[in-house]
């Protein structure tokens, strides 16, 4: 039992060192919002994923993401899509029937960014790999 206490104390030094200067949370309307601990901030990143949906979260997510960006130092801020951008099997040849459908869920996505002059990286899920089908992205 005592290797457990040691395991769980040094667990909890390890995670305190990776605390954060600000709180954050999402209220209900999806509206990010920040406690100050401090006051100065080296760099924001802004992490958003399964975005790729058409859904009203989607958008209210994409809104949400465009409104802290707008109001951010571009410099000091990079915004990252963490996959799922395109539900629910990636993008789909040209001549396909959900071509269209499909461009049009990226399109919200990079739209919500397209004035951020800062960082910007969009990184693949497993939807828009279809699902490790061999076509890839």
């Amino acid at each position: 039992m005592n290797k457990y206490k040691v395991l769980f104390f040094a667990l909890v030094i390890i995670l305190s060192a990776c605390n954060s200067e600000k709180v954050f949370y999402r209220n209900s309307d999806f509206e990010i919002e920040s406690i100050n601990i401090k006051d100065s901030v080296s760099y924001s990143v802004y992490l958003i994923g399964d975005v790729g949906g058409d859904t009203s979260k989607s958008k209210n997510a994409l809104n949400a993401l465009n409104t802290k960006l707008k109001s951010s130092n571009p410099n000091k801020t990079t915004a990252v899509f963490l996959g799922d951008n395109i539900y629910p099997e990636g993008l789909h040849k040209k001549d396909h029937e959900l071509r269209s459908q499909d461009e049009a869920r990226i399109d919200a996505q990079i739209n919500s960014v397209k004035d951020f002059k800062g960082e910007l990286l969009f990184i693949p899920g497993n939807h828009d790999w279809k699902k490790g089908k061999e076509e890839g992205l």
